[in-house]
């Protein structure tokens, strides 16, 4: 008799979220224009931990995907021939390698010696620069 009782009981609620391909695809292109996750819920209808449970590889690869996209565009833009490539390729310069036409060329520093090859070093030309270094020349 219990058992029958326990099988008639509705547990009511809303039913389980089952996620579609095209709300994928809204959550990721949301979610790599930076648009903050409480939107997101308002736009695709779930509550901010169903979109955190279900989407989770979306909300993390959206920006991932759309800033490849950029990137590309802007590769594409600084292989014209024009002002715009110029400007492009610039941009792409600055901000991916640090350059900088203001700033001087780098320079290249002298690998450091090991311990033996500094103590050696040292030994060879430290009366340079000192009285030793005047009575022996």
């Amino acid at each position: 008799m219990e058992k029958l009782l326990k099988k008639s009981v509705n547990k009511g609620g809303r039913p389980k979220y089952v996620p579609t391909d095209k709300d994928r695809n809204i959550v990721r292109m949301m979610a790599g224009f930076g648009i903050p996750q409480e939107k997101i819920c308002l736009a695709i209808d779930v509550s901010p931990m169903t979109l955190r449970r279900d989407f989770k590889k979306e909300i993390k690869t959206g920006a991932a995907q759309v800033e490849a996209q950029l990137v590309g565009n802007l590769l594409n833009l600084a292989n014209g021939k024009d002002g715009t490539a110029f400007r492009a390729a610039e941009f792409l310069l600055n901000c991916r390698f640090g350059w900088s036409r203001y700033a001087p060329p780098p320079v290249h520093a002298e690998p450091e010696l090991g311990k033996k090859q500094q103590l050696v070093l040292e030994a060879q030309t430290g009366h340079e620069n000192t009285e030793w270094g005047n009575l022996l020349n």
